[in-house]
């Protein structure tokens, strides 16, 4: 039995680098969900097909994090479908420091 069967994940900036890395790692664990997150589907396309291809069910969310309404639909959708067991928080959204 794998470790994390059954479990759904969120994984923001799963689009490339080490959150496309952890989202496949995730399925490849069982989790039977995970939530790829980027700024447009497009750029989650490939990892929702690697993480299908571990065994996964893979949902595309499009979203910006540096924009509060965004989240908020984020949050929604993930809520709507049943929430989630994993959150891995990947993304990062630069801050900007006024001197």
């Amino acid at each position: 039995m794998k470790r994390l069967e059954g479990k759904t994940a969120l994984v923001t900036g799963s689009s490339r680098g080490v959150g496309r890395l952890v989202a496949v790692a995730l399925a490849e664990q069982g989790c039977s969900t995970v939530f790829c997150h980027g700024r447009t589907e497009e750029a989650c396309r490939s990892t929702a097909e690697a993480v299908a291809k571990a065994g996964a069910r893979p949902v595309i969310v499009a979203a910006e994090l540096s924009d509060p309404a965004q989240v908020e639909i984020l949050a929604n959708h993930v809520l709507e479908q049943g929430g989630v067991d994993i959150l891995y928080n990947n993304a990062a959204v630069p801050l900007r420091v006024v001197a």
